[in-house]
């Protein structure tokens, strides 16, 4: 879909259907946003009750960082909003007169659970302690939590494009929908460290939900209407190549000392 505004420039069809689409991402995630949050050292849910922790600094780590995200609110919901759209597009896909408006939207169920790291940062802030206690530095949550984000999204994701796979759409279209994917996942862990949400404060949730909207739109478009004019592709390459550098500036600023600082307040 973005592809085609791009490449094929701004038909009505083409401005409708972006705009409609996006719309329904950004109402997503700002449902998501806006869910009322208990304080942090409460369980939101038994999501991996009893899991054992690994010998290894970074194992611990990892998995402290995964049962954090993995006991959110937002984290169910996007479980959900995943597994409807991994049962109900590919049926749909199926349908001949359903298939055109569903290749269209194929990316919104990608999108929307690559958001995670939006909500990794301000909810899971007074979680942070343990990276700091086992490690003894105060940016020792960097990188298990880009780990966790990854994993927890990808697990997401995965059985959703391997049925639309099934259903049918071309592999073109499955690799440039993961890249969007890609490029929303890199877009929310740098809001999330910028703006977090944090618990109770439905206003700054609205307004780090709106702000990554727009990043991602950002790094999507603009990325991909520059290599169109210099005739540079495939469009999933120079998304994932525009992801890289978000997730670089992601990485700079949160192992700044005032970003880690913040975190581990």
């Amino acid at each position: 879909m973005v592809s085609a505004v791009v490449v094929d420039g701004f038909t009505l069809q083409s401005v409708c259907v972006l705009v409609t689409w996006s719309a329904m991402a950004a109402a997503l995630l700002v449902l998501l946003a806006r869910i009322r949050e208990r304080p942090v050292t409460r369980l939101f849910n038994r999501v991996l009750i009893g899991v054992g922790f690994p010998a290894s600094r970074f194992g611990a780590r990892l998995t402290v960082e995964l049962l954090l995200l993995a006991r959110i609110p937002q984290f169910v919901v996007a479980a959900l909003i995943a597994g409807v759209g991994t049962v109900l597009f590919p049926l749909l896909y199926l349908q001949p007169t359903a298939s055109a408006t569903v290749d269209e939207l194929a990316a919104a169920i990608v999108v929307v659970p690559s958001a995670l790291g939006l909500y990794a940062y301000g909810p899971a802030r007074a979680g942070n302690w343990v990276a700091t206690t086992v490690t003894g530095r105060r940016d020792g949550w960097v990188v298990p939590k880009a780990v966790a984000v990854a994993i927890l999204s990808s697990a997401l994701v995965a059985p959703y494009l391997l049925a639309m796979a099934w259903a049918g759409l071309p592999f073109d279209r499955l690799v440039d929908v993961a890249s969007l994917g890609i490029a929303m996942s890199a877009c929310s862990q740098l809001v999330g460290v910028l703006l977090p949400c944090e618990p109770g404060r439905s206003l700054a949730a609205t307004a780090s939900t709106l702000s990554l909207s727009l990043t991602w739109a950002i790094v999507v478009i603009g990325p991909r209407w520059i290599a169109a004019q210099f005739h540079v592709g495939p469009d999933w390459m120079v998304t994932v190549g525009a992801s890289a550098l978000v997730l670089t500036a992601y990485f700079v600023l949160a192992f700044t000392a005032r970003v880690a600082s913040a975190q581990v307040a």
